[in-house]
């Protein structure tokens, strides 16, 4: 059953955000009494029914509650934009498919792109979450500077920072551990300066490797993203 995305739930009643009820009346044909699969992004799937259909409105109503727990662990990638939105909005989607809790875009010494459009990639991770039959969608958090990110390094239970220069040594799936609330911080194309590399090490973030050869950075977040993931199965 494809799964819809709502967050308007009034009691036992879910109205269709005016794109989903689109999507619903006019390319998929539903009508009252068809049910459907809905989410709200925070845990929950609603097995639902429609009652009501008026032009651009569609109102259903909650049959059953199925609630996900949030899993042990937290995973948030922190990451600086790639200057090709495609790229971006590849990462968005296949990071959320993995089942990463948190995307935190920064600006870095050798950023390549410092503005990015929020909204077209809060609809990349929803697509994502009802493509890959997901109850919990990822926090998206706007652009922040490096060295502001950093202070928030308290936040977290284990931090990373990938490069690929001395004194980085070891390799993520080796020094990660499980069912902890983690940030690892990925670089633009050009990598994370000197100077960002020696601040995230005094500030009590790990310097770790993803693997000998040099990478995207939309590569990079994917492959931190799975080992992360991997390591709390």
């Amino acid at each position: 059953m494809e799964l819809f995305f709502s967050n308007q739930i009034v009691g036992n009643l879910i109205e269709m955000p005016e794109s989903e009820a689109h999507h619903l009346l006019n390319v998929l044909r539903y009508k009252i009494g068809d049910e459907l699969k809905v989410t709200n992004g925070k845990g929950d799937f609603f097995e639902s029914k429609i009652i009501e259909i008026n032009k651009k409105k569609c109102v259903v109503e909650i049959i059953k509650i199925i609630s996900i727990d949030k899993p042990k662990h937290y995973i948030s990638i922190a990451i600086a934009p790639t200057k090709n939105r495609e790229r971006l909005e590849w990462f968005f989607e296949k990071a959320t498919e993995i089942g990463i809790d948190e995307i935190q875009l920064i600006k870095t010494q050798y950023s390549e792109k410092s503005n990015v459009a929020i909204d077209r990639l809060q609809k990349v991770l929803l697509a994502a979450i009802k493509q890959s039959n997901q109850a919990w969608l990822p926090i998206l958090k706007p652009m922040i500077d490096f060295e502001k990110l950093i202070h928030y390094q308290n936040d977290y239970q284990q931090s990373f920072i990938c490069h690929n220069l001395p004194p980085s040594t070891i390799q993520l799936i080796k020094i990660a551990k499980p069912h902890l609330k983690t940030l690892i911080m990925i670089g633009p194309e050009g990598g994370f300066s000197n100077h960002e590399i020696d601040l995230a090490s005094k500030n009590k973030f790990q310097t770790v490797l993803l693997g000998n050869n040099k990478l995207r950075t939309e590569t990079a977040g994917i492959i931190a993203a799975s080992i992360l993931k991997q390591i709390n199965l």
